[in-house]
């Protein structure tokens, strides 16, 4: 009700000024201020997401649910995905992950600059458009962008139209993805393969707190098993090469060696052969996942490039396989329903939210 009876100027910087009370009881640094110096008839929102809790397509996707709500409000919506620790500290746009990848209307870095800026957290007010959860899934609770083969088409061309003006990619990683693999997906008919290993009982978790984190995610079938359905359940689709996208080398040499030269693939620079030789978890304090970034931050900005050239190009295939998970959601929303079929794999836990 105060929303709506208080200029929304006036009603951010009361909200921002409780948070801030509320924050000094708990210790916390405050997870929405205002930055604002003088007026301006330009006003900038920078939405904040924190790594590992978001990987970078998560992050996309709920931003989603904060951008239209800000820009009805009159802000110029603009989103920062950090380390925790940065953060903490009051940084924003210091590494800039989203900015590596996505074109905005200005950096975070650039943003807090300006004259009048709010920064907010990501579980902020701003979070959880109904309007939007209404008009995409048919609730005004479902704040998702799902993975589904039901009347997908329509699903798809829908969520398009709500991503196109926000996941922007960079004209220099799309001119890489053209030299690449351009024009092997442009000629020929392809069966695009999404992998996510890390979801599969391909990596068995030790540490207590991995093993809690991904029993909230869904379980997809192996690497082994995914091969098994593309030879024996696919026979009808027709697809000269298969463009596979996968998080590990092994995994790759695995669907090379099964199903030959079919296969196609972006080759990633420093590409893990297993979950083993990933350095970064759930077990790191806020610091330690800080200080372990600045020191790998180069392979982080790399690794994070060749996912999004992945997902266009998976966008681009004839066909599309793949599991419930962020990236998928985000490949078929590139694709906008164009696919001529889709296959989705089962998850075993029936995690609802994908």
């Amino acid at each position: 009700m105060a929303e709506k009876m208080l200029p929304c100027t006036l009603f951010d910087r009361l909200l921002l000024e409780r948070r801030r009370r509320i924050n000094k009881i708990t210790g916390y640094y405050p997870q929405a201020v205002f930055l604002s110096k003088r007026k301006s008839p330009q006003k900038y929102c920078v939405v904040r997401f924190t790594i590992p809790t978001f990987a970078l397509m998560a992050a996309g996707i709920q931003y989603i649910f904060c951008y239209y709500k800000l820009h009805d409000k009159g802000y110029i919506p603009v989103l920062d995905l950090e380390c925790e620790y940065s953060y903490e500290q009051g940084r924003i746009g210091e590494l800039g992950i989203w900015d590596s990848c996505f074109e905005q209307s200005i950096t975070a870095k650039d943003a807090i600059k300006q004259k009048y800026v709010l920064a907010t957290g990501n579980m902020y007010d701003y979070s959880g458009d109904k309007r939007i959860a209404k008009w995409l899934n048919g609730d005004t609770q479902d704040h998702f962008l799902h993975v589904k083969k039901d009347n997908y088409k329509e699903y798809y061309a829908k969520a398009k139209k709500l991503t196109e003006p926000i996941w922007k990619v960079k004209d220099t990683i799309i001119a890489e993805l053209e030299k690449e693999v351009g024009s092997i997906i442009k000629e020929q008919r392809v069966l695009g393969v999404f992998l996510r290993e890390d979801f599969s009982n391909d990596v068995i978790y030790k540490d207590k707190k991995d093993i809690k984190v991904y029993e909230n995610h869904p379980l997809l079938p192996t690497v082994q098993e995914i091969i098994n359905i593309i030879k024996n359940d696919l026979q009808q689709w027709q697809y000269d090469k298969i463009y596979v996208s996968a998080l590990y080398s092994k995994s790759i040499e695995t669907m090379k060696k099964e199903l030959g030269d079919k296969v196609v693939y972006i080759q990633r620079k420093n590409m893990l052969s297993s979950r083993d030789d990933r350095k970064i978890g759930f077990t790191d304090t806020s610091f330690e996942l800080y200080e372990k970034m600045n020191k790998t931050k180069e392979w982080y900005y790399e690794n994070n490039i060749s996912y999004v050239k992945d997902l266009v190009a998976l966008s681009r295939c004839t066909y599309f396989f793949g599991g419930p998970c962020s990236g998928s959601a985000v490949a078929l929303t590139m694709n906008g329903g164009k696919y001529e079929d889709i296959y989705i794999l089962e998850d075993k836990r029936k995690i609802t939210r994908y």
